[in-house]
């Protein structure tokens, strides 16, 4: 899940230049089709900044650390993005900063069960964002970290940065409800169907082989055999899960022959 603060800026800084100028939004096509270069060439997110929340202290500043401790792996990513990242978008002026606050690691559990017997009608989810009290701890670090990152912007020359959307105060409470009036999807969603043992105190659905308890050959070859959520974007994941559900299918197959 993500939350984030946002700025206006400059239109020519933010890539709600293409939208606002059809001209430029041609333009733009063209310099990527013919050159490879331009607007079109770059990804939404350009920078992703990882970081242990446990590192960040109460003003939202980074503590010095050298720990390579597994306990330490990063649990928020900090992402800044040219664009209005609020669903649906709130009213902004020329152009958009935001600085996205993605919790990787959440306490927060969700649910994805049938909603009746009839095997076309939608699965029922509930994401169940924020149902963790601890989750809303990590958020608020996260958001003065994004704070901060912001104020040293403009200390290095961003000085058309006006804040357009932001908690009232840094005190618990008035981050608190900005966390629960803007959270959204970051869409990596994982960990619906774990890999871990039937009998598991977090029961799995797959076992080692990714094979689904109780049924025979039926596997599940996605993220959502992740045991626990991890600190990264899935798209490798996706893959190397994959990759390696082939290789236990042909393996099991020559097995048999």
């Amino acid at each position: 899940m993500a939350t984030g603060i946002m700025y206006n800026v400059p239109a020519a800084d933010s890539l709600h230049i293409i939208q606002k100028s059809p001209l430029r939004a041609i333009l733009e096509l063209f310099r990527y089709i013919v050159k490879g270069e331009g607007l079109f060439l770059a990804p939404v997110a350009q920078l992703s900044i990882l970081v242990n929340s446990a590192q960040i202290n109460d003003s939202g500043h980074i503590i010095p650390s050298e720990s390579t401790d597994p306990a330490g792996l990063p649990d928020l990513e900090i992402k800044p993005i040219h664009f209005n990242i609020t669903e649906p978008p709130i009213p902004h002026g020329e152009g958009v900063l935001s600085i996205m606050v993605v919790l990787m690691r959440p306490n927060s559990r969700g649910t994805i069960s049938l909603a009746s017997e009839d095997p076309f009608e939608q699965p029922a989810c509930d994401l169940a964002y924020l149902s963790d009290p601890a989750d809303y701890a990590i958020m608020r670090k996260g958001i003065k970290l994004a704070k901060r990152i912001g104020e040293k912007m403009r200390e290095h020359g961003a000085k058309k940065m006006t804040d357009l959307y932001m908690p009232d105060s840094e005190s618990d409470d008035d981050l608190d409800a900005f966390v629960r009036n803007f959270t959204r999807t970051n869409y990596h969603y994982s960990s619906t169907c774990r890999m871990a043992p039937e009998n598991d105190v977090l029961p799995g659905v797959v076992d080692d082989q990714l094979r689904v308890h109780g049924l025979s050959n039926l596997r599940i070859a996605d993220c959502s055999i992740i045991p626990i959520m991890i600190s990264a974007h899935l798209q490798a994941s996706a893959v190397m899960i994959a990759e390696k559900c082939a290789d236990m299918i042909k393996a099991s197959r020559l097995t048999r022959t």
